[in-house]
C-alpha cells in the first residue's frame, strides 16, 4: 500500500481560502445568499459559486454539514447544536411548504385566466 493513501476512507479535504471560510462561515451562520452578498459587496451568483467551492472542498451537502465541518462560530463559539439543526430542518421544511403553496396559487390563477 502506498503512503498517504487511506483506501475506503473519506477523501481528504481541501484547504478553504480566507475568502471562502468568511463567506462559508456568514452563510453557515445564517445569512442568505443574498445578505452574504450585501456584507462581502459581491453578487448573490458569486457567494453561491463561493458556497459550492466550500462544499466541495469539505465534502459536504447541507448547511447543517458545513457548520460541523467549519466547526464553531467565530461569533459566539458555539458549534452546532441538535436543536440548531432541527430549526434549521423546521425553517427548510416551511420554506417548502411555503413554496408549494405559492406554485399551486399560481396554478389556479393562470387556470382562471385562461
Amino acid at each position: 500500500m502506498e503512503q498517504g493513501k487511506n483506501p475506503g476512507g473519506p477523501p481528504p479535504r481541501e484547504e478553504l481560502t480566507g475568502r471562502e471560510m468568511q463567506i462559508a462561515r456568514a452563510y453557515a451562520d445564517g445569512g442568505s445568499y443574498r445578505a452574504v452578498a450585501e456584507v462581502f459587496g459581491i453578487s448573490p451568483a458569486t457567494v453561491r459559486t463561493h458556497i459550492g467551492t466550500v462544499y466541495r472542498k469539505l465534502g459536504v451537502g447541507s448547511k447543517i454539514e458545513l457548520l460541523r465541518a467549519i466547526g464553531p462560530s467565530a461569533r459566539d463559539g458555539r458549534d452546532v447544536t441538535e436543536h440548531e439543526a432541527d430549526r434549521l430542518k423546521r425553517e427548510n421544511r416551511q420554506l417548502r411548504e411555503e413554496r408549494e403553496a405559492l406554485r399551486m396559487a399560481t396554478e389556479i390563477f393562470a387556470r382562471r385566466r385562461s
